[in-house]
């Protein structure tokens, strides 16, 4: 388990990503995800909330991780993956629905202005803060990369911990941690270069309004040419003249120079100099990043094998906290030793005389499923022989808490390994509840799983 603390974020794949997503939130992640447990999801569940074409939406969601990639985000650092392949998101979701009130939702900023625009308002608009909260808290997430626009919804993930934490938590092993905010200090928010006052926005029906990563030079270069200043003629760096102001952040948070150093140097110049080197800056920014997306949007299914890999690693982390969860709410979890998950994973019921123990002798522990045609059989005292390919050999390990929620599952040895069985048993583990120990001690638990040819 890392002792780096754990950092959530995502994007809506809702239409293309625009600068505003990049120096606000997707740039920062390249550094972040050296210094912290990161995890970057594509949410389109999100996206959702209002009506999408789905050949659209499949393709922009694969659009978006591509560019995550582009910008620097590394799989072998970070986890990368789809909101809506972790079914956890949308299950603690409703859960957390269950303890939000009507009151604090409808308070929402967001649910306010978008409503306001909207003749018919979905469900979902109003209710997505909570799924914000769920990708959040799903994690046990310490640090949320946030804009100022955001600052409220994360407020209500961290009152639905608390609330939670404390009418149906364990005071000694909490449910939740509370989140804390990250907010960029340079570039975490850009405003639209048709209206300076308004966020810069990826839905913008003004074309003009924006900078798209996907943009080419001559276009981006047209657009900062036409973006809305303000009256006068000095370059100046002052809240009254939002349009310029817009303008030097764009450039400091690019180039890394402070506001008094991009004003010195248009002194006596006129707001088409400004433009113009904005533009020039801007277009040397994206060109790199829209290249990289180009290059893994012709390999689909190598990206779309970086995108399964993540949400296996996330589905762990995942399942763990649901389980904890859906115990303390009072639902009903599996006595499965290994449950039946998507894919396939061998059904070995666990005799309560085996829950602290080695595999039971006796009973039914003869399952068998079959999986890209391969058999896997459960068999045997102490060890699980699965019928492969190959001859393996595995330590699997993990520690049941004193509530009897299994966490830290792990495979301390694999040779060879097949990500889908090394996935399929973390996963499976995960959704265990055992006994409380009887000492109240954390206990660890290990069994030797041994994968041999048929």
């Amino acid at each position: 388990m890392s002792s780096k603390k754990t950092l959530f974020s995502g994007v809506q794949p809702s239409g293309q990503l625009m600068l505003g997503n990049y120096l606000g939130a997707i740039r920062n992640w390249v550094d972040l995800q050296k210094k912290y447990d990161s995890l970057f999801c594509v949410v389109d569940l999100h996206a959702i909330t209002i009506k999408q074409s789905p050949t659209e939406l499949q393709d922009r969601t694969l659009s978006v991780a591509a560019t995550y990639l582009a910008c620097g985000v590394d799989p072998s650092l970070a986890t990368v993956f789809v909101q809506s392949q972790v079914a956890a998101h949308a299950e603690l979701s409703w859960i957390l629905t269950c303890f939000s009130n009507m009151g604090e939702l409808s308070r929402m900023t967001q649910f306010k202005d978008k409503s306001a625009k909207q003749k018919s308002i979905g469900t979902g608009l109003f209710t997505y803060p909570v799924l914000m909260a769920a990708d959040i808290l799903l994690y046990q997430t310490q640090l949320v990369p946030v804009g100022q626009d955001q600052k409220q919804h994360l407020e209500l993930a961290r009152d639905l911990a608390i609330r939670m934490n404390t009418q149906v938590g364990d005071p000694s092993d909490p449910l939740f941690v509370v989140p804390e905010p990250f907010i960029a200090p340079v570039g975490a928010k850009i405003m639209s270069l048709a209206d300076p006052k308004a966020k810069m926005s990826k839905s913008d029906e003004d074309a003009n309004a924006t900078i798209f990563l996907t943009d080419s030079e001559d276009v981006i270069i047209k657009k900062l040419k036409k973006a809305v200043t303000d009256s006068g003629t000095d370059i100046t760096y002052s809240e009254d003249k939002p349009g310029i102001k817009n303008l030097i952040d764009i450039q400091v948070a690019i180039t890394g120079k402070n506001s008094d150093q991009i004003v010195s140097e248009f002194a006596g110049k006129q707001y088409g100099h400004l433009k113009l080197a904005t533009a020039e800056i801007v277009a040397a920014c994206i060109k790199p990043i829209r290249e990289k997306t180009e290059t893994f949007m012709k390999d689909k299914g190598a990206l779309l094998g970086i995108l399964n890999k993540g949400a296996d690693k996330a589905n762990e982390r995942a399942q763990a906290t649901l389980q904890k969860v859906k115990k303390a709410v009072g639902f009903v979890l599996s006595l499965a030793l290994i449950s039946l998950i998507s894919g396939g994973c061998a059904s070995v019921p666990a005799t309560p005389e085996a829950q602290l123990g080695p595999m039971p002798t006796t009973g039914p522990v003869g399952s068998t499923f079959s999986k890209h045609g391969e058999k896997f059989v459960n068999c045997g005292r102490d060890a699980v022989t699965i019928q492969t390919g190959s001859t393996q050999r595995i330590d699997f390990r993990f520690t049941i808490l004193p509530s009897g929620v299994v966490a830290k599952p792990r495979i301390d040895g694999m040779s060879s390994p097949d990500p889908d069985l090394h996935g399929c048993l973390l996963r499976a583990l995960a959704k265990v509840q055992f006994p409380k120990p009887k000492d109240k001690k954390p206990k660890e638990i290990g069994y030797t799983i041994t994968i041999r040819p048929e």
